[in-house]
């Protein structure tokens, strides 16, 4: 049996680790907000057949990795939205494809950042562009999104921001049933 003195040298340990855990914890943890009053009465995911992935949301008709792509991809059935995962300069986490900007926004209409582009070695390949870790949460919310290939439809082009990952996970906690995510970490050798 414990004595009691070791009993509250255990305690006293314990609540300091708990309040180091506290101070040292840059964000306090709380569950991300939803629209949803209870998502207890939600539709369970199905189980019946194959699961339907949506890579980077509706994005054959919507400019990839926006709001609208995957809110559409949930309104089509979508089991799981897809995502990948960069980070910018201010360590946020966003959802992008490309560690480059220039082919999926409108960076070059931005004169204000013309002094930004950079060569970096990607994948052992030097690169020229305008990359998302030189860039803020800001700055990359200034930005609008376009369609990666000329064939896909052009008329969403500029409607829609860079969303968050915080953003993607409110996304599918206020899908009226259940919908996964599936994240993707992005050229993580890069960062």
């Amino acid at each position: 049996m414990a004595s009691s003195s070791s009993c509250w040298y255990i305690i006293s340990i314990i609540f300091v680790i708990q309040v180091f855990i506290k101070e040292v914890n840059g964000r306090q943890y709380y569950p991300l907000p939803s629209k949803m009053e209870s998502n207890n009465n939600k539709k369970a995911l199905q189980t019946f057949r194959p699961y339907n992935i949506a890579h980077r949301g509706s994005n054959g008709e919507i400019p990839e990795e926006t709001s609208a792509a995957y809110m559409r991809a949930i309104e089509e059935g979508a089991d799981f939205i897809e995502t990948d995962i960069l980070s910018s300069k201010d360590g946020v986490l966003i959802c992008f494809h490309d560690v480059n900007l220039d082919d999926t926004t409108d960076i070059a209409n931005h004169t204000e950042f013309k002094n930004r582009k950079r060569t970096y070695e990607v994948q052992g390949q030097n690169i020229t562009g305008y990359f998302v870790v030189d860039f803020t949460i800001k700055e990359l919310k200034s930005l609008r999104v376009k369609q990666r290939f000329s064939f896909r439809d052009q008329q969403h082009n500029g409607k829609f921001t860079i969303i968050t990952f915080e953003e993607y996970i409110s996304i599918a906690l206020d899908a009226k049933r259940i919908v996964g995510i599936y994240p993707e970490i992005k050229k993580s050798s890069f960062y």
